[in-house]
């Protein structure tokens, strides 16, 4: 436990929790939906218990299963799951040493690892050292990070500690994540890059300039949209020395699986957690008599998606629940999928599905991703708007190799589309053991910070 507490002590020297729990920590000002709708438990100290709870519910007895492996990839979410899934799979189809975990919600491929009882006891007594700072940490931030996000920045001292017994009972060379702003994926980074692993991040989504600076040693990400917007980001980082690598980056492409061209008929209608309930039902009963299938987000409220359920049984239509059917499967069953600002948009045209850009609720931003501005998706201001295009007869896209698409998915239209996580596994396995790596991969982008 000791080298555990000393690890995450010298990470927060460098990265404090403000840095960790990066979006609500950071960016609240510039995120007006988080902003918007108080949480049930308002208050710092009410956010400690919430975080306390946190701590013993995910604890266990025992230290897990051990075994050393050369790849350790983490999952936060489906979603980030959905796009390592390619890859873990070629590794291990090459006799590759490759252990997976991830967060409950991930799925069954990469399995939820609780904490120890020791990673409880490190946590709370490094939690309980760190409860000052955290106070005079949150004094000059947004004033809801404190009232109503405390909990998260209280997670990273357990969270540090974890992630260090586990990189040390598997000892990877390499550890591989997806997501580089949620608070569980930046403290493995962190931990890594303490312990001298190499850092691998494969893009899971579309980023934005409000995403912080790529700190990993290699990033596969989508395309050049995705690169010109992490140039934009290498001013969000800590102050001070940074001693976090110097990303070397690859065009990979989109890795989600994705039908190769979906020939459903429906229409999708894919709402995120955002969305009034009000407006989901007002859509659904204009679309009344149409093969309509909605989609709500994995992080959907219960009660939320009950109400979709009523309002559908109400309206006609079917229904994609994206904890049992992966967003390859959703998409292959339409022709068009209608949504706001949300990835999807480009997995959909990928798939050869007409996007049609449709705020469900009215957002603080237009056109989030670009996707209209670069020709992905087609725009609809208003419900006649929207009725008058679904009625006009369009062609499918196809996958012509100058389509805008290839701006967000460098693949597109050439001989590595579907089969990206291939791609991802053979730059993988160029990387060599972390102690080598800073002379075989220094600075090879033109992401310098």
């Amino acid at each position: 436990m000791r080298a555990a507490l000393r690890a995450a002590r010298a990470v927060l020297r460098q990265e404090p929790e403000c840095w960790l729990a990066y979006l609500h920590g950071r960016q609240l000002e510039n995120l007006p939906h988080l902003t918007r709708t108080p949480p049930r438990q308002v208050g710092a100290w009410r956010r400690v218990l919430l975080a306390l709870r946190f701590m013993v519910r995910d604890t266990r007895p025992g230290a897990g299963p051990a075994g050393r492996a050369r790849y350790l990839f983490y999952a936060g979410s489906a979603n980030q799951a959905h796009a390592l899934e390619g890859t873990l799979t070629a590794l291990r189809r090459r006799g590759e040493e490759v252990v997976a975990l991830g967060h409950r919600s991930a799925g069954e491929a990469f399995p939820f690892r609780p904490f120890s009882v020791t990673d409880l006891l490190g946590g709370l007594w490094l939690l309980a050292t760190r409860l000052p700072v955290l106070w005079r940490q949150t004094r000059e931030a947004h004033p809801l990070t404190r009232a109503w996000y405390f909990d998260l920045l209280c997670r990273c001292p357990i969270l540090l500690v974890h992630f260090h017994r586990l990189l040390r009972r598997h000892r990877p060379a390499v550890v591989v994540t997806s997501n580089d702003h949620s608070v569980d994926n930046r403290c493995l980074l962190a931990v890594a890059h303490q312990l001298g692993i190499a850092t691998v991040y494969c893009q899971h989504a579309s980023v934005s300039p409000l995403f912080p600076a790529l700190r990993v040693n290699v990033a596969l990400l989508d395309g050049a949209a995705a690169l010109d917007t992490y140039r934009r980001c290498a001013v969000n980082r800590p102050p001070g020395p940074f001693s976090a690598p110097r990303p070397c980056v690859f065009l990979t492409g989109q890795k989600k699986a994705l039908p190769a061209r979906a020939s459903g008929p429906g229409i999708g209608i894919a709402v995120n957690t955002l969305d009034d309930t009000t407006r989901v039902r007002a859509l659904l009963e204009s679309l009344r008599g149409r093969p309509v299938i909605l989609r709500w987000h994995p992080r959907q409220a219960a009660e939320q998606v009950a109400d979709f359920k009523r309002i559908l049984a109400d309206t006609g239509g079917d229904f994609s629940d994206p904890s049992e059917q992966p967003v390859g499967d959703f998409l292959s069953r339409l022709r068009v999928l209608i949504a706001g600002d949300s990835s999807i948009h480009l997995e959909a045209a990928l798939a050869g599905v007409r996007p049609l850009y449709y705020p469900i609720t009215p957002t603080d931003t237009d056109d989030y991703y670009g996707y209209v501005a670069a020709g992905v998706a087609n725009r609809a201001r208003t419900p006649d708007e929207l009725i008058a295009w679904l009625d006009q007869n369009r062609s499918r896209p196809g996958a012509d190799g100058d389509s805008p698409v290839r701006h967000y998915s460098h693949t597109f239209g050439t001989e590595w589309e579907g089969r990206e996580g291939e791609l991802a596994a053979d730059i993988l396995q160029t990387i060599p053991d972390a102690d080598r790596y800073p002379d075989l991969f220094g600075y090879q982008g033109p992401l310098r910070s």
